[in-house]
């Protein structure tokens, strides 16, 4: 599609960057992401053969060995209650309803920061994966789950103008305090002060950019 728009218009600026990177995104899911999986599955991949015999047959280990490397999980679960894929139990869906809070947040940061060309949301969005969404992430398959990555509702209107867009932000990071604040436990590098920095950023933020440029 933007082979086609940049043959017939001059709308698209700079078309074969965007090319190569697409391309370069491409080559990594379908190549990279591959090999790594297919590694895993075979088990050849070097954390494998790191451990002790039999490393060369991970897979035959019985599923109670802490070195067999996968968990029984739900498939294709649910945070939104009422669902009939809905996580059971209802500790660990507030849990994942936490990690979809983050997930959300995470691409209205970045749907705002690439809008606005802001590298301190973009960064500020990587923080959120690497930091908050990841704890996550490696907490749920323990309670045999993992994150849904359930879709928003498309009453949230993402991209509608930059106010909502802000606002919506806003309430995501919000929300994920308070939900966060009403859990007897969280997994122990989850930082809530994550959130509370998005919210300060966010108040911050002006509200109108011209060219590219905060006002």
């Amino acid at each position: 599609m933007v082979s086609e728009l940049a043959a017939g218009s001059d709308v698209l600026a700079e078309p074969d960057n965007w090319l190569t990177e697409l391309h370069r995104i491409k080559d990594e899911g379908e190549r990279n992401h591959y090999t790594f999986f297919r590694r895993l599955f075979e088990s050849d991949h070097a954390i494998f053969n790191a451990q002790a015999a039999p490393a060369n047959d991970v897979w035959r280990l019985p599923k109670t060995d802490l070195r067999f490397p996968s968990h029984d999980l739900l498939v294709d679960p649910t945070a939104y209650p009422g669902h009939p894929r809905s996580i059971p139990d209802a500790d660990t869906r507030q849990l994942a309803w936490l990690g979809d809070l983050t997930y959300w947040l995470i691409l209205a940061l970045l749907d705002i920061g690439y809008r606005d060309r802001s590298a301190e949301l973009r960064m500020t969005a990587q923080g959120l994966m690497q930091g908050p969404l990841i704890a996550i992430a490696r907490a749920l398959p323990f309670h045999g789950t993992g994150l849904p990555f359930d879709p928003l509702s498309m009453g949230a209107s993402p991209g509608f103008n930059r106010a909502k867009n802000l606002n919506l932000a806003r309430r995501l990071a919000q929300e994920a305090i308070y939900v966060a604040r009403r859990r007897a436990s969280l997994p122990s590098s989850f930082a809530i002060e994550a959130f509370e920095q998005v919210v300060e950023l966010l108040n911050a933020y002006p509200e109108n950019v011209v060219s590219g440029r905060r006002r």
